[in-house]
């Protein structure tokens, strides 16, 4: 199976359980169970719907990279933003609610590492593009 198949195998993972996740919430029924202490207080199917959003958004990208690069860079560009804005959104609420800090400061910085890998296709695409446009222009 080629990268190509295997991201739209888990685009549609993502899609069927997003799907999943919004009819049983469409039924009423909560998935969280009892909540342990330093859990986050939103029900499982609430971030069962969120996960399955982040692998089908991801898988798409990745399936995009694979056909058509520029295309492909463009959608992970906004992916990498959309993690940029998470990463500041975590260290605002830190700078509201400063406990568990290490905790948070660690997510702050796999969201940062993650919009930031997600950022490096259009980069490189865009340093490429410069590159050729200065080739082009010496010649």
């Amino acid at each position: 199976m080629d990268g190509l198949h295997a991201s739209l195998i888990a685009g549609a993972v993502g899609a069927l359980a997003g799907v999943f996740s919004g009819c049983l919430a469409l039924l009423g029924t909560d998935l969280s169970g009892a909540a342990r202490e330093g859990d986050p207080t939103a029900p499982l199917d609430q971030r069962l719907a969120i996960g399955a959003f982040l692998l089908s958004s991801h898988a798409i990208a990745v399936a995009a990279i694979w056909q058509l690069p520029q295309v492909g860079a463009c959608i992970a560009a906004g992916l990498g933003a959309g993690w940029m804005g998470a990463a500041a959104a975590g260290a605002i609420g830190l700078l509201s609610q400063p406990e568990r800090v290490w905790l948070r400061v660690t997510h702050i910085v796999v969201r940062l590492c993650i919009g930031a890998a997600l950022l490096a296709p259009l980069w490189t695409y865009m340093r490429l593009m410069q590159m050729q446009a200065m080739g082009a222009m010496h010649a």
